[in-house]
This record gives C-alpha cells, sequence and structure tokens, in this order.
C-alpha cells in the first residue's frame, strides 16, 4: 500500500498536479515528533531560514525558504525547499527534499528531487536540521560523482568556473523574484 501511495504521488506530480502530498493523517506519536523538529529547525541558529511553515496547515509537508550564502554564487538569492513526510510514520522514516525553485545542481534534478547520503541512508537519530544542513552543505561544495547525471554534473566535470556561471544565472532569473 505504502508503494503504491508513493508511486501515485509521483504520477501526480509528473502530470503537474497542484497536489503535492497525498494527505495522510500523521499519528499521534508522528505528529508530536514532527512538531519538536518543526520548532528545532524554525529556531535554528545555523541556518539563514527566512520562512519555515506547514504547507496548508499539513504537518508532513513543509515549506522552507533560505537566504543563500554570501560570497556565493546563490547570494542574493531566496531558495523555497519542500520537505514531504509521505513514506510513512517519522522518524523511522525520512523525507523527501524537493526545492520548488528551479535549481543548476548535480544533486538536484530537474524536478527539483535532491539526492543527499543523508536522505538515501536515512536513519531515525537524524534531525531535520541534519538534512538541511546538508543541503546547505552540497550547495556550497558540489561535486561531480554521485547525484544525478544531469547538465550541473557535466558542466562541473568540465568547466567548474562555467558551473559557477551558470548556477549565478539560475539565481538571479529563479531565486530572486517576489522577494
Amino acid at each position: 500500500m505504502k508503494m503504491y501511495l508513493f508511486n501515485l504521488l509521483k504520477f501526480a506530480n509528473k502530470m503537474g498536479s497542484n497536489t503535492s502530498y497525498i494527505d495522510i493523517k500523521p499519528t499521534v506519536e508522528e505528529e508530536k515528533q514532527l512538531d519538536k523538529e518543526f520548532q528545532k529547525l524554525k529556531n535554528s541558529k545555523y541556518i539563514p531560514l527566512v520562512k519555515c511553515e506547514y504547507k496548508d496547515n499539513n504537518k508532513k509537508h513543509w515549506e522552507i525558504i533560505f537566504k543563500g550564502s554570501e560570497c556565493s554564487p546563490y547570494e542574493d538569492g531566496y531558495f523555497i525547499l519542500d520537505f514531504l513526510f509521505n513514506k510513512g510514520a517519522f522518524p523511522s522514516y525520512g523525507p523527501e527534499a524537493k526545492f520548488v525553485t528551479k535549481m543548476f545542481h548535480p544533486n538536484i534534478d530537474n524536478d527539483g528531487h535532491v539526492c543527499i547520503n543523508i536522505l538515501n541512508s536515512w536513519s531515525p537519530g537524524r534531525t531535520m536540521e541534519d538534512v538541511l544542513l546538508g543541503i546547505l552543505e552540497i550547495l556550497e561544495n558540489p561535486i561531480a560523482t554521485g547525484g544525478y547525471p544531469n547538465d550541473a554534473r557535466k558542466l562541473l566535470e568540465k568547466d567548474v568556473d562555467e558551473f559557477y556561471k551558470k548556477v549565478e544565472e539560475y539565481t538571479y532569473s529563479f531565486a530572486m523574484k517576489g522577494f
């Protein structure tokens, strides 16, 4: 059943549906854990958060907006990232991380899905602050191995300076509007 729901979610997203989450209510224990993690992330001293809220009042769908780091190709950009807790009971299963902001990065596919080790090898002791710090780390220090075989990866392997120019273009074009 879980696999069916997960595949249905992916199908809905591919079809361009505005529904990015299948509404499954969290258990009481899961809701307490999600609330605790949400508050810790919202009050983090280490993450340049602009906004952290439940999407459509759904505790299993978080929307995070963070500011790009200074002296990086992401500087002055505001990036929207969704966390979807749709695989099962958190913290036994981790979230899916997906950028709403269009990104050019070897660890982010064309649909915004993030591929990093902390998500791919989830363990219940991990926190959402750890996840977001891991995402910020890959943005600051991209590597051409792992991730997705996309244009960003190919350009990073071929010409690092051109890669960073392209990232700056994406930041200017997609992360600086509406803020």
